[in-house]
């Protein structure tokens, strides 16, 4: 069963910039769809969190059903995501700006599902918005 997305005021400041750590992969996906669609990065990313929000995948993204821990976790832990080991591949770095606002939003999902966790927050949601995409 999911979690409805659960969207907390956050009270710090962000400047509005964030660098990206991307697989490889996913880097590579993002200028491509870039080129073919002509939406800016930070707009693919708004897109691809949107996406996620519209039919509440986050739980289906971040919180596998056989996690010991819960989506929503009363200490602020992420749910268990097997992760694959990333070995001697360095990801590769996007730098992005986002509104003020759209970084308040950022900042308290990624609270809510990876644990503070930005950039693991960003790279599961364009890796399933990817993945989507690829289907159609």
């Amino acid at each position: 069963m999911s979690t409805p997305a659960k969207i907390e005021h956050v009270e710090e400041e962000h400047s509005g910039h964030v660098t990206l750590y991307l697989p490889k992969g996913l880097n590579q996906w993002l200028g491509e769809h870039r080129a073919s669609t002509g939406i800016s990065y930070p707009g693919i990313v708004l897109n691809a969190i949107s996406w996620a929000a519209a039919e509440n995948r986050f739980a289906e993204i971040f919180a596998p059903a056989d996690s010991p821990i819960p989506a929503n976790d009363i200490f602020g832990r992420a749910p268990v995501i097997p992760r694959p080991a990333r070995g001697s591949v360095e990801p590769e770095t996007r730098p992005l700006r986002f509104r003020k606002d759209h970084m308040r939003v950022i900042i308290s999902l990624a609270r809510t599902w990876t644990a503070d966790n930005r950039n693991a927050f960003f790279v599961g949601v364009l890796t399933a918005y990817r993945d989507q995409q690829n289907k159609e």
